[in-house]
């Protein structure tokens, strides 16, 4: 998502409509006098970050469970 620029009145002024904004995962550069004086980003999400972490994994392997041997006899203990 884009960062929406916003003047510091008008984020004081709607501040619970910024902040709803925000947690829906928008970014803010906060802005006064047309310099940009400080950003707020949503905070990640653990799980969505894992699960495409894991997504990126499975496209340049392959995942699996070890069901069997390939027939060869093997010591664990070795």
């Amino acid at each position: 998502m884009e960062t929406v620029q916003v003047k510091v009145s008008d984020f004081r002024e709607n501040l619970q409509v910024w902040l709803a904004r925000v947690s829906n995962g928008e970014s803010l550069a906060l802005s006064r006098h047309g310099k940009i004086i400080a950003r707020i980003i949503p905070e990640p999400d653990g799980e969505s970050e894992a699960r495409n972490r894991l997504n990126k994994m499975a496209s340049q392997c392959q995942i699996g469970d070890v069901i069997s041997s390939l027939g060869e006899s093997w010591d664990a203990e070795k």
